[in-house]
């Protein structure tokens, strides 16, 4: 029969099993299926056990959490991202909580005159943590870190925070006991990923709100020109409504207010352009309309959904939109035939999509299948990164891409098309 001291150790490694699936669940907000959850905990008893009981290899400990991992995995419908940020996140919390209560039921023990075996205070910290897991799972605070998890900016401070406890915790104790046991090595090397993903995370996002703040001048610069407009716009109107007192001839004043009217074309801003609510997005678009603007280009519109939280990143999505643009604005400038471009950011039966078309001689699929193709450029050397880019992008967040031949106003123009 196995020592007390196996069976205790095993007993512990169980709740602990269980409480990182438990915590998992409450922070993914999503039920368990018990099947999948019983033969999940049986699989970690038969490794834990043998480990601790049977003296088999430690590595039995990895299969538990990658078992555990694809736990998570199907509870957040397999997106592996996700499924490790919630993982690592319950296993983080968990093993937060267990130190903490041992230190409180150590510091206890020791005012207690009776010596309590260490195994006794483990066995004590880890039930009460279990029960607290079982107990708590819908609390205030398990809600509000669900949706610090939810949020991508937030998430990352969150994770970096618990990677440095799992870090510290475990360097703490081998400066204590002058050993690293193999529940403590995982800790670190668990601590030391999550601290290493939070960093590459916050540098992503200080470049994202770096790039906001700059595309923030521009959509405030973008509403007081609208304003301005605005206001112009009224005195122009008003003007020619009074012309009705300065002409006596009837045909006279159709005639200059015809001819005034035309001139109200420079007043209208693209005001459908705030439909997409996303700031970043607008002004990134109204630098380009006044870019083809000073070139020349027209840049017909049509705008009729949000672009507010979709699954691309914003910075992603002004890649994408500036990618597409230049490349037809660079084609237009390259024919010179004064030819036109359509930008629509529309949704279609449940899809929104951001397409770019320019007119253009049918170009047979042979030919513009190699466009995204790493090298390839129709413009000359060094040119061919932009398409086979924003292939890359869509494939990361599973966005498809269309491409092809569309007659607008009867004319032929070649498209780009990127599905949301």
């Amino acid at each position: 029969m196995p020592p007390l001291n196996s069976i205790i150790a095993a007993l512990n490694g169980v709740s602990e099993f269980i409480a990182v699936l438990l915590v998992a669940e409450a922070f993914t907000g999503k039920k368990k299926n018990n099947l999948l959850y019983m033969l999940a905990v049986c699989q970690a008893v038969f490794c834990i056990v043998l480990t601790n009981c049977f003296s088999a290899s430690e590595l039995l400990m990895v299969v538990c959490y990658l078992v555990c991992f694809i736990y998570v995995a199907w509870l957040s419908s397999f997106k592996l991202k996700q499924a490790l940020k919630y993982a690592m996140s319950a296993f983080g919390c968990v093993c937060i909580l267990e130190m903490v209560l041992c230190f409180i039921n150590t510091i206890i023990s020791s005012m207690v005159n009776r010596v309590i075996p260490y195994q006794a205070v483990t066995f004590l910290s880890v039930s009460e943590m279990l029960l607290l897991c079982i107990f708590f799972r819908n609390t205030f605070f398990v809600i509000e870190t669900r949706k610090i998890l939810n949020d991508a900016g937030q998430s990352v401070y969150f994770l970096s925070a618990i990677g440095c406890i799992m870090f510290l915790s475990a360097f703490i104790n081998f400066k204590l006991t002058k050993e690293m046991p193999f529940y403590d090595s995982i800790y670190l090397v668990t601590g030391t990923i999550v601290l290493l993903f939070s960093v590459y995370k916050i540098y992503f996002y200080q470049q994202e709100l770096k790039l906001k703040s700059g595309y923030a001048e521009v959509y405030k610069g973008l509403i007081t020109q609208i304003r301005e407009r605005q206001h112009k716009f009224v005195n122009q109107i008003n003007a020619i409504y009074s012309m009705i007192n300065v002409y006596d001839n009837y045909e006279d004043l159709i005639k200059k207010q015809r001819e005034e009217l035309g001139h109200l074309e420079q007043y209208i801003m693209p005001g459908k352009l705030f439909v997409l609510d996303n700031p970043l997005v607008i002004a990134h678009i109204h630098q380009k309309m006044c870019e083809a603007l000073e070139k020349n280009i027209d840049i017909e519109t049509k705008f009729d959904c949000s672009l507010h939280n979709v699954h691309i990143p914003d910075t992603l999505l002004i890649e994408i939109l500036g990618n597409l643009l230049d490349n037809a604005i660079d084609e237009v400038l390259a024919r010179k035939r004064n030819e036109k471009i359509y930008l629509h950011i529309i949704q279609k039966n449940g899809n929104k999509y951001i397409q770019v078309a320019n007119e253009h001689e049918h170009i047979p699929f042979e030919e513009y299948k190699r466009f995204f193709e790493y090298g390839y450029s129709t413009k000359g050397s060094d040119r061919g990164c932009g398409l086979a880019y924003l292939r890359k992008i869509a494939r990361k967040y599973n966005a498809g891409i269309q491409v092809g031949n569309e007659l607008f106003h009867g004319c032929n123009c070649f498209f780009i098309r990127v599905v949301l």
